[in-house]
C-alpha cells in the first residue's frame, strides 16, 4: 500500500490513487483521479460565482455609464449642442429685434419719411438725382 502525503489542509475531499499503476511523476507520486478535481472545482467554484457575476454587472453599467444613450459622452455632446444652438438663438434674436424696429418704423402712427423713401426706392429700383449708383457685374 502506498502513503499518502499529508498537505497542509489542502487534502480534504480530494481522493488519491491507490493503485501503483495510477502513479504520476510530475505531481510528487501521486495522481488526483478527475471525478474528485471536478468535484472540487465545482465545490469551491460556486463561492466564485458571486464576485464573478457582481464584476460583470459593474462592467455593464460602467460601460453604459460612459457609452450608453444617457451616459457621459452623450450629455457632453448634449452641453455642446446646447451651446451653439443657444449662440445661434442668440444671433436669430438680434436679427428678430432689429427687423421688428424697421417694421415698427414703416406702421402709419410712427411713419418715418426716411424709411418709406428707401423702402421704395429698393421696391421699386428707382433712385433719386443726388443718389450715387454703383452696378455690379457679376
Amino acid at each position: 500500500m502506498i502513503k499518502q502525503k499529508a498537505f497542509a489542509g489542502y487534502n480534504k475531499g480530494l481522493r488519491l490513487a491507490k493503485f501503483p499503476n495510477q502513479l504520476d511523476r510530475f505531481s510528487g507520486g501521486y495522481h488526483f483521479d478527475s471525478m474528485s478535481i471536478l468535484y472540487e472545482i465545482r465545490k469551491r467554484g460556486r463561492y466564485a460565482v458571486l464576485p464573478v457575476i457582481c464584476a460583470l454587472g459593474t462592467t455593464y453599467f460602467g460601460y453604459h455609464t460612459v457609452h450608453g444613450e444617457y451616459g457621459l459622452l452623450a450629455y457632453w455632446r448634449l452641453t455642446k449642442e446646447i451651446q451653439s444652438l443657444s449662440v445661434e438663438r442668440d444671433q436669430v434674436l438680434a436679427q428678430r429685434k432689429a427687423s421688428e424696429h424697421r417694421v415698427a418704423l414703416l406702421r402709419p402712427g410712427t411713419l418715418d419719411r426716411d424709411m418709406l423713401d428707401e423702402r421704395a426706392r429698393e421696391t421699386l429700383g428707382y433712385a433719386d438725382a443726388p443718389d450715387l449708383v454703383i452696378v455690379e457685374r457679376r
